[in-house]
């Protein structure tokens, strides 16, 4: 929920319900096992739940879950492995669900 000012009026928003009616495009989440602040699991699991329908789903980078570091918020992007292992599942992602933009 979330509270905005319009004009001189206040209004409240709850997100998650106008997020439900709304068909949301295929959609990756991408978390990190050592992001504690930013992408969480369990904060994206949330998001998820509450987004919708739509194909939606989350990746969680780190040993446990295969790979071969323990990912956080920046490695995720500049770690070097990071093109062979989460790179490459973005973009058999993109293969995947292609979009128009029509």
């Amino acid at each position: 929920i979330s509270a905005c000012l319009v004009g001189s009026e206040m209004c409240i928003r709850d997100s998650a319900k106008a997020l439900r009616s709304l068909h949301l495009p295929p959609t990756l989440h991408i978390a990190a096992v050592k992001d504690k602040a930013l992408a969480q699991p369990v904060d994206i699991q949330r998001f998820i739940d509450e987004s919708g329908p739509g194909i939606q789903q989350m990746r969680i980078y780190g040993r446990r879950h295969g790979h071969r570091i323990d990912y956080d918020h920046i490695n995720m992007l500049t770690h070097p492995i990071a093109r062979k292992e989460q790179f490459n599942d973005l973009l058999q992602w993109f293969k995947s669900h292609p979009c128009s933009l029509a």
